[in-house]
């Protein structure tokens, strides 16, 4: 498997962006990865090489507030909203914009709560479809307990309510479920949506995510899941259950790349004759 860091070309994309070409691009979509919170544009290393080999070009880039141990100021958009879902899908939305191309979005846990306003406020346009792994959700104050409790180690359930309670104004905010409910009417009619989710999942449970979906009956919308999966490990510890489903809908919604290549000098038209005037020898 060919590295990513191999294959890294200089590209204009907002918010350390990386554009990570494959090395025989077969299909015209981008793959724009969204990576969980705690992570960083490397994270979906495993992912980038894969797709890459599928013969998709991939795009990665780094979250801002991706730690609350790196906390230097406070989530605040341009047009001045509050809360890191806010940020996010500013975020999201910069790289989609600077992307020419069609766009598969892919995204992970929390911040696909980000990437769903993003694919709102652009109307899905020019992205085909969207996985998501591990979120989004609802049950905020129980999956941000889990959190505390089973990723960041807290074991004072004093100072994991508190944090719990603070988390939830920074993160979702208030009207959290009513505003994605409306961003998620936006999508377009049968709007391809691949969910991904593992039934043993430590942070996140299953129905968590189904809740979120429930009301979409618009959406194209297909589940997989995996009975022994824990959070985004599908394709590192269920690669035959994983790889086949998310190839299948990722080459769905994929169309063939077409390499212009010169024709051979003697297939090429005929010289056209020089205009002036002819001299006779």
């Amino acid at each position: 498997m060919t590295s990513p860091s191999e294959l890294q070309v200089p590209f204009q994309i907002p918010c350390q962006g990386q554009r990570w070409p494959a090395p025989d691009r077969r299909y015209q979509e981008v793959v724009v990865f969204v990576h969980h919170y705690g992570g960083n544009r490397k994270s979906m290393r495993r992912h980038i090489q894969w797709v890459n080999e599928l013969g998709f070009d991939a795009v990665s880039f780094n979250l801002s507030f991706n730690s609350w141990k790196k906390w230097r100021s406070l989530p605040l958009t341009s047009d001045l909203r509050f809360g890191l879902r806010h940020y996010w899908a500013e975020e999201v939305a910069k790289v989609l914009n600077s992307i020419s191309e069609k766009k598969i979005l892919y995204s992970f846990s929390s911040p696909s709560a980000g990437a769903v306003h993003a694919l709102a406020e652009r109307h899905c346009s020019d992205v085909k479809a969207w996985v998501c792994d591990g979120g989004p959700f609802f049950r905020i104050f129980r999956c941000f307990y889990n959190y505390l409790s089973h990723q960041a180690g807290l074991h004072n359930p004093a100072l994991k309510l508190s944090l719990t309670l603070a988390s939830y104004q920074t993160f979702p905010g208030y009207g959290y479920e009513e505003d994605m409910a409306r961003c998620l009417k936006i999508f377009p009619r049968d709007f391809p949506v691949l969910s991904v989710r593992g039934w043993l999942d430590p942070l996140v449970p299953p129905v968590a995510i189904d809740e979120f979906f429930a009301s979409q009956k618009h959406l194209d919308f297909e589940v997989l899941a995996l009975p022994e999966g824990g959070h985004m490990d599908g394709l590192k510890n269920f690669p035959e259950e994983y790889i086949p489903r998310v190839k299948a809908f990722l080459l769905k919604q994929a169309t063939a790349y077409k390499v212009l290549k010169a024709r051979p000098r003697s297939e090429k038209s005929p010289e056209a004759p020089r205009r002036g005037r002819t001299v006779e020898s």
